[in-house]
């Protein structure tokens, strides 16, 4: 990281709090991961480092409550604001923090639109929340989430045809399938896809040799 805000400190410290107990991959560091891609994306395609930087810290702090309290994004947004005015954040950035957290999970390989007019932000940060859920971090970030939430890691019969989406979505390598190996086509910038092709070649390839030794003898 190169430039540490004046209200950065102040923000960490809230998030710790939120996140000291978080065991699904969605950590602080998981968090300074993001702000870390943020601040190269903003400098390689142009976005404000402030907006980009808060909604890193704050943009998963529902997920340790998330089964017991609903969506996590609803979460941040009603806790975000407050948040940012007990850190001395800028006022006048506060909106376009909030817009980026309630977007940054919009897919469109799942159906979802964006509204017209939104800030150049939340295409950053998208593609930076998005770098972090594939590659090896990504991958072992799928099987801490999966772990917390008891969800198996896959059911499939020996012999079954691997890359079926229909196939174990309820599943660890499900989720890979449907939607990991998406993301790399989900990026917004240039910049972007040329980090998540060779994430995405990891994941692959760790896909074929899972199904080589979950069929051995088949």
């Amino acid at each position: 990281m190169n430039k540490i805000f004046t209200w950065e400190a102040k923000i960490i410290e809230e998030v710790s709090d939120y996140l000291r107990h978080d065991s699904t991959g969605h950590d602080l560091s998981h968090s300074q991961r993001v702000r870390r891609f943020c601040e190269s994306l903003a400098k390689a395609v142009i976005g404000d480092i402030e907006i980009l930087v808060a909604a890193s810290y704050l943009h998963d702090i529902g997920r340790p409550c998330e089964v017991e309290r609903g969506s996590h994004v609803a979460f941040a947004l009603e806790r975000v604001p407050t948040i940012l005015k007990n850190s001395s954040f800028p006022h006048w950035k506060i909106e376009k923090v909030l817009e980026v957290i309630e977007f940054h999970e919009h897919y469109s390989f799942l159906g979802h639109q964006l509204p017209e007019n939104l800030c150049r932000e939340v295409l950053i940060f998208q593609d930076a929340d998005r770098l972090d859920a594939i590659g090896a971090i990504g991958l072992a970030r799928v099987f801490m989430f999966s772990g917390a939430n008891k969800i198996k890691l896959w059911d499939g019969d020996v012999g079954s045809e691997k890359w079926s989406p229909a196939i174990n979505s309820r599943t660890a390598i499900g989720h890979l399938q449907s939607k990991i190996l998406r993301l790399e086509a989900s990026m917004n910038f240039g910049y972007s896809k040329s980090i998540s092709a060779k994430r995405t070649e990891f994941i692959m390839s760790f896909c074929e040799e899972f199904f080589e030794e979950w069929n051995a003898g088949s």
